[in-house]
């Protein structure tokens, strides 16, 4: 393996190959996201197909989401084995044909498995894509890794809501078959873009666990805890606005976009926020927008006015994220990178546990409450990020 050189510039062979390794990435990583996130989308459609509830439909999201957290920690150990390239193409590869795989099922059951392996590229695909960009392009971490990022929040801005409004109009089964088929693209454009860096990825690195901060755990725990108060409410957000608002497929396709662009603004505004008063306060700040929205929800009796609630959701749900992040690098640099990805599966387990409770809620409680068991979760992720702090940079 040759290091890259200290020249801000880059090599010059490799200077050329640096837009089209990030928008790769990033092509990638919007495919990924779209997969991750669509599924809330098709809720409705898959319940009246499949001719499951809507509880059962959401406990896919559920599944997703535990499998997803176990195979998060275990992406660096087989990065260690088959190399970082070899894994950020072959989580697209299964990902895609799994996809493709969803797309002629008629049960609930051979949807649970199809997903169960689609989940292969959320898990892994982000976090390990990120890291990798920052290692290669260390003069360039910050924006590199916003960049990449931003497939998320562009997921939902247009990802999202293309798969709502084509379920509607051609049936879920294409939504699937089409965004397989993207994903098989991007395996070979990841493929490709990284073939020239071959030489310059660096092999995973481990650091012992008794050299972990402190810190880093209650850091895991505020992730989980938010994340299971936004999916509380937010799995079923299509479903309310079909069953109690009667919103047409094109209005809901609209609203979610107009969310994604509000997380896109927010994702591009938090690195000056973390910057400017620290990540423990930007990740507050996250909690607490995220409060408001979930303690106005109530006032959800339109669409216009469920927008309005859920707007500081939008600027703060994948802006925390990133602070997250940001304050995992700062309490435990040496073990970042494992931090990071375990902070993923943190992620998936508190979307797990958020869609399991909000459909059992709904059920026996309905919609209209959804909001007051959100807040329960953010009133623990609170907790734990105070702790995070105040623990700091002890190590176990």
């Amino acid at each position: 393996m040759q290091p890259l050189a200290p020249d801000p510039a880059g090599p010059p062979a490799l200077a050329r190959h640096e837009r089209l390794l990030i928008g790769s990435v990033l092509a990638g990583n919007f495919v990924v996201g779209t997969c991750g996130s669509m599924l809330t989308a098709l809720i409705p459609d898959l319940s009246r197909s499949l001719q499951v509830s809507v509880a059962q439909v959401g406990q896919l999201v559920t599944l997703s989401g535990v499998v997803m957290c176990l195979m998060a920690p275990l992406a660096p150990v087989v990065a260690q084995r088959i190399g970082r390239r070899q894994l950020l193409t072959a989580t697209l590869l299964v990902q895609g044909l799994a996809l493709l795989l969803s797309a002629w099922q008629t049960s609930w059951g051979g949807l649970a498995v199809a997903r169960a392996l689609q989940s292969v590229g959320p898990a892994v695909f982000t976090a390990q894509a990120a890291a990798l960009l920052g290692l290669l392009l260390p003069q360039r971490v910050g924006r590199v890794t916003a960049t990449v990022y931003l497939g998320w929040p562009l997921a939902l801005v247009l990802g999202t809501p293309a798969a709502a409004w084509f379920s509607a109009v051609v049936g879920w089964p294409w939504v699937f078959a089409a965004v397989g088929s993207c994903s098989l693209l991007a395996t070979a454009a990841v493929w490709r873009a990284l073939a020239p860096f071959a030489a310059h990825i660096p092999p995973v690195a481990t650091t012992p666990w008794r050299a972990t901060a402190a810190g880093v755990r209650s850091c895991w725990l505020t992730t989980a805890m938010a994340l299971a108060g936004q999916l509380v409410l937010l799995t079923y957000f299509t479903s309310y606005g079909r069953d109690v608002l009667h919103v047409q497929p094109a209005d809901m396709a609209l609203a979610l976009m107009v969310l994604g662009t509000l997380s896109v603004l927010g994702v591009a505004c938090i690195g000056r926020v973390v910057d400017r008063v620290g990540a423990p306060r930007a990740v507050a700040l996250c909690l607490g927008l995220m409060a408001v929205s979930m303690g106005a929800w109530p006032l959800a009796t339109s669409l216009p006015m469920t927008m309005l609630v859920l707007t500081p959701w939008a600027l703060a749900g994948f802006a925390l994220n990133a602070a997250q992040q940001a304050r995992l690098l700062t309490l435990d640099a040496a073990g970042g990178a494992r931090n990071i990805g375990l902070n993923t599966s943190f992620v998936y387990l508190g979307q797990a546990l958020g869609a399991g409770l909000g459909g059992w809620w709904v059920a026996h409680h309905g919609y209209g409450s959804l909001g007051l068991a959100a807040l329960g979760f953010l009133a623990l992720a609170a907790v734990a990020s105070w702790h995070s702090g105040a623990v700091g940079g002890r190590t176990f």
